[in-house]
């Protein structure tokens, strides 16, 4: 088992308003005069085991194949571990809420009372190893990063890959926006005003088809995307990002695995009209 800690520093960005445009982007605003300050580590864990796995990979070959006869259950994770001195009942938040992402359990033999890494890669392992004659090893790999920030929001992108048998892989990629006030997670109703929901779905369905190259005369369900009765509507799946809301259905969400994970951004200036002036989104603008 290898866990190596890096140590970044990461400056808040701000949302700040454009003269009559709506929402824009301050790229170069002085944390000492707005932004919140984080510090942060990046943590890299790895833990291998298995009735037929050596228990030490040389250096020389850790980033090599294994031999046919050496079967590995293998836990990769790759998260930030957050500091700050003057919010440090928000780090310790926002550390937890990273390490549930990290440590949630993929399978329903695992323990539900994991509450570290170690623990999550001892109780995959173990599953491995329960197993009858696998053919193959297991990979879990997990990697969360903090991909955009404002004054009053973080971003985070959660990503997973991951093999226990079967006839593919799975994976799959998760948004979280947190509150840097409280650490609260950050709703879809906590940035527009009432009754949002129609006029986000009208402007997300145009970016959805121009993504994926629909014609407008075009059915979803005729093109393999499946919809409550045939109407596009978005997912809680978002993340708040510079350009706009940006929008991940993973594989077999709406569509067979063969058409894939569909993302897309909504511009700020298509769902500016509804921005809720009190929200988190509309206070980012002020």
């Amino acid at each position: 088992m290898r866990t190596r800690i890096f140590p970044l520093l990461c400056t808040m960005l701000l949302f700040t308003a454009c003269d009559g445009s709506g929402i824009s982007i301050a790229d170069n605003v002085s944390a000492e005069d707005h932004s919140t300050r984080l510090n942060f580590e990046l943590v890299d864990f790895e833990q291998r085991g298995g009735t037929q796995c050596p228990e030490e990979i040389p250096p020389s070959t850790e980033n090599t194949a294994l031999a046919e006869d050496e079967l590995c259950a293998i836990v990769k994770f790759n998260y930030p571990k957050i500091s700050s001195d003057a919010k440090p009942e928000l780090a310790e938040k926002l550390n937890g809420f990273i390490l549930r992402q990290m440590i949630d359990n993929p399978t329903e033999g695992m323990d539900a009372e994991t509450s570290t890494p170690e623990q999550f890669a001892e109780g995959f392992i173990e599953e491995y190893k329960q197993t009858p004659n696998p053919f193959n090893g297991w990979e879990m790999e997990r990697s969360l990063r903090i991909v955009f920030t404002t004054k009053n929001m973080l971003t985070l992108l959660f990503e997973e890959y991951g093999y226990t048998g079967g006839a593919h892989p799975f994976s799959g990629y998760r948004y979280s926006v947190l509150s840097l006030e409280d650490g609260r997670q950050i709703l879809l109703d906590d940035l527009f005003s009432p009754g949002y929901e129609a006029a986000l779905n009208v402007a997300a369905e145009k970016i959805f088809r121009e993504t994926r190259k629909l014609k407008e005369e075009e059915t979803l369900e005729e093109q393999g995307f499946a919809f409550p009765n045939d109407v596009f509507s978005v997912n809680d799946n978002f993340g708040v990002l510079k350009e706009g809301l940006d929008f991940i259905f993973n594989s077999y969400e709406i569509a067979p695995y063969a058409l894939g994970p569909t993302q897309f951004t909504v511009p700020y200036e298509d769902i500016q009209e509804f921005v809720s002036p009190t929200g988190e989104l509309g206070q980012s603008a002020n």
